[in-house]
């Protein structure tokens, strides 16, 4: 995740990385290679979305494969979509309210192109072992609740945060952050990046 301008904005964090994420192929997760072909071959043959998934109609995505979810349209029948809150790469993410508890969450729609499936595989896999290792979230990064197939598409529930860092010098007609802030930013940054490293030795 991140890191937070605490001290300008609260509890404010990136909503989950929207961009291809093909660096996570050079990352290892205790010492297991991501990017070799065997690795990604036994991956595209175990995770593939079913032949039901694949055979949902064209009408429900647009030409990139980006889904055309909506505000008011419930996901597994648990997440209702109550806005959308961007748009990159890799898919669409959402604002939704989990039925379940009340919990408003973000979900991440990974297009339907088997690659970001497959990569949206990888990158679970690799938060679901620093979330596991950082139960007591000291480390800044994202929780993830779960996942889920949705009419082909991979779907990753997670912690709904605050505004991106572009977002708020947006609204803050780009004013410069203050030296405190800048910071706190590169001290939680440096704090993330130091557990990855010395701890799951995964950059």
């Amino acid at each position: 995740r991140p890191a937070a301008a605490a001290r300008c904005s609260g509890r404010s964090s990136a909503m989950p990385a929207e961009r291809e994420n093909g660096h996570t192929r050079r990352h290892e997760r205790r010492n297991e290679p991501y990017h070799t072909r065997k690795y990604h071959r036994e991956r595209r043959e175990n995770s593939r979305p079913s032949s039901r998934s694949r055979s949902h109609s064209r009408q429900d995505v647009d030409s990139e494969g980006h889904t055309k979810a909506r505000p008011g349209d419930t996901l597994a029948n648990r997440y209702r979509i109550r806005k959308e809150l961007g748009l990159g790469t890799f898919g669409r993410v959402f604002e939704a309210e989990d039925l379940d508890n009340g919990r408003k969450v973000a979900i991440k729609v990974v297009r339907r192109v088997q690659k970001y499936y497959d990569e949206a595989e990888v990158e679970l896999d690799i938060l679901r072992q620093v979330n596991e290792e950082d139960r007591d979230d000291r480390y800044h990064v994202v929780t993830v609740y779960r996942d889920f197939d949705h009419c082909g598409h991979k779907c990753i529930a997670f912690e709904r945060l605050g505004c991106s860092i572009y977002e708020y010098l947006r609204r803050n007609r780009y004013a410069p952050f203050p030296v405190s802030c800048v910071n706190d930013m590169a001290f939680q940054l440096l704090e993330c990046l130091g557990f990855l490293h010395e701890e799951l030795h995964l950059c």
